[in-house]
């Protein structure tokens, strides 16, 4: 059986249209996606690249650092020098490394104490990697799922502030009696 010459013409476009189409599907838009992600994560770091954790909550200071021990991973520097609940902490750390946030919107100064970022729930400030980031949350949401937080607040007040959602487990992370913070002895 021979075929004939447009036959096979439209074989050969049907192959190069197809794997094109394979190409952009799989290559392109996975890219595209992994973008998208990472844009979308409440700040773009890694867990092991977060050195010190300090937590500022009811007027109380909590101050974690990263240490290299056989037993446990990270001390409590203040308000007591102690070993620190690593569970606690692995939980605070992987929401800030897994968790992606709902969406962004400006407000007006004036607006500040209506989404509870005038006199904050929490403020987390985070050594990474030398530099501070920080994290200052607000109150929730109308239903309860999200919280509003600024991410990296700039020092000087602007105009316009840059309002997020982020999902309410932090605020269940950082909600916390000091006792929890503190490991127990086994």
């Amino acid at each position: 059986m021979k075929l004939q010459r447009t036959t096979w013409g439209l074989f050969i476009a049907a192959l190069v249209l197809g794997g094109g189409v394979y190409v952009y599907e799989m290559v392109v838009k996975s890219y595209q996606t992994e973008v998208a992600a990472r844009q979308r994560k409440v700040i773009d770091l890694k867990e092991q690249d977060i050195q010190e954790i300090t937590i500022e909550k009811d007027g109380e200071t909590l101050q974690f650092e990263r240490v290299e021990a056989e037993t446990y991973n990270w001390r409590m520097v203040k308000p007591n020098e102690e070993i620190a609940n690593d569970a606690a902490i692995a939980f605070l750390t992987n929401l800030l490394v897994e968790k992606e946030r709902d969406r962004m919107f400006l407000i007006g100064v004036a607006e500040k104490e209506t989404y509870g970022l005038e006199e904050p729930f929490a403020t987390l400030t985070l050594n990474v990697a030398g530099q501070d980031q920080t994290l200052v949350l607000g109150r929730p949401n109308f239903d309860q799922k999200w919280v509003y937080a600024q991410i990296n607040p700039p020092s000087e007040t602007p105009q316009e502030l840059e309002v997020t959602l982020i999902p309410i487990e932090f605020r269940y992370a950082v909600e916390r009696d000091l006792k929890e913070w503190r490991r127990s002895s086994q």
